[in-house]
């Protein structure tokens, strides 16, 4: 076609005058699509910027919904990105003792994982007075009203974890509501939702897959993982002894609509098979220490650290410590299951 570069540039500038462009024309953004990049949070660090939070923020200063978290942030250069990836938002909150954050509700999907906690630390999801201990998994499904109070006299500390940019950046919707006051009252009896599921069930009039709010106590988690050990169950080469939390309405996973949360159990020793994957995966080291190679490069890792793996690196986890490694494990696989679109790969296929 006879055409100099001058009349297809006037095309071209036609088109895009008129909101148009191009299949055919190339961006720039096409051949540098930004990357996640692997990164490992340190637990010590965590904890110090949280106790200096004590001497500037006070929630009573702060706007609507705010919290004492530290949003975990994704290093890599050229994303505007809040959080560790583009679909998951993991934070870490302190609530201080007689400290309230207060009541709201939204529509993202959140858990919290609880990392340093007791019974006098609560969390009300829909007018069920749920406890925060150590290790126990609170779910706020979306539209759930919810605030939280520590009673004791010790700092407590979870992990948040919310579908928030998921629902902002690729679907472009929010709503957020504070509640009337700063506390929501206790409306339902302590183990209210916990009644409503299990051998019997209420006979629902309209029945639904929704999460609904729960409360998974460590006890039970922690002895599902030591049942799996014990009989040589759920072993996965990749990833160890391998378990997820279910929807306690269908027992099923995965736990929320959008992200599946897991348990991984590494024995002394351990080095898993090298794999990767579309989806990503945030891990927190509840116990032991080791290392994962994500990528060719080595993090390694302790007690309360956070490291991610960014989609399709190659990765695998090492245990250094003479203990066994327990990994909170928090992806995002339900998005891509929905459209039949994961993929995984392993090196020793």
């Amino acid at each position: 076609m006879d055409m100099t570069e001058s009349e297809l540039q006037a095309f071209h500038e036609h088109l895009h005058e008129n909101n148009f462009q191009g299949q055919w024309e190339k961006h720039e953004s096409d051949s540098k699509e930004p990357r996640l990049e692997p990164h490992r949070w340190e637990w010590d660090d965590i904890v110090a910027s949280l106790n200096r939070s004590k001497d500037y923020i006070s929630l009573d200063d702060m706007g609507p919904g705010s919290r004492r978290a530290l949003v975990l942030d994704n290093p890599a250069e050229g994303i505007d990105l809040r959080g560790p990836c583009w679909t998951m938002l993991t934070a870490v909150q302190m609530v201080i003792p007689g400290e309230v954050a207060r009541a709201h509700r939204h529509n993202f999907e959140a858990f919290r994982f609880i990392v340093q906690g007791n019974d006098s630390v609560v969390t009300n999801v829909n007018g069920e007075k749920l406890p925060a201990r150590t290790g126990d998994l609170l779910l706020t499904p979306r539209m759930a009203w919810h605030d939280h109070i520590n009673n004791s006299s010790e700092d407590v500390i979870w992990i948040d974890g919310l579908n928030t940019p998921f629902i902002t950046d690729a679907l472009h919707d929010m709503h957020f509501e504070e509640f009337q006051s700063d506390r929501q009252s206790a409306s339902h009896e302590s183990g209210y939702f916990e009644s409503q599921f299990g051998t019997m069930q209420p006979v629902a009039e309209t029945p639904t897959d929704d999460t609904p709010p729960y409360r998974f106590p460590w006890e039970s988690a922690r002895q599902s993982l030591e049942m799996a050990v014990t009989e040589d169950n759920h072993y996965d080469p990749h990833n160890g002894y391998f378990l997820e939390y279910v929807n306690p309405r269908t027992g099923q996973g995965p736990v929320l609509q959008t992200i599946s949360l897991r348990l991984q159990l590494l024995q002394s020793g351990e080095e898993t098979q090298s794999h990767r994957h579309n989806n990503t995966e945030i891990f927190h080291v509840v116990s032991g220490s080791g290392e994962s190679t994500i990528g060719g490069k080595t993090y390694t890792w302790e007690e309360g650290d956070f490291f991610v793996v960014p989609p399709m690196r190659w990765h695998d986890h090492s245990v250094t410590s003479s203990d066994d490694v327990i990994l909170f494990n928090i992806t995002d696989s339900p998005i891509f299951d929905a459209f039949n679109l994961r993929r995984t790969e392993s090196k020793d296929a």
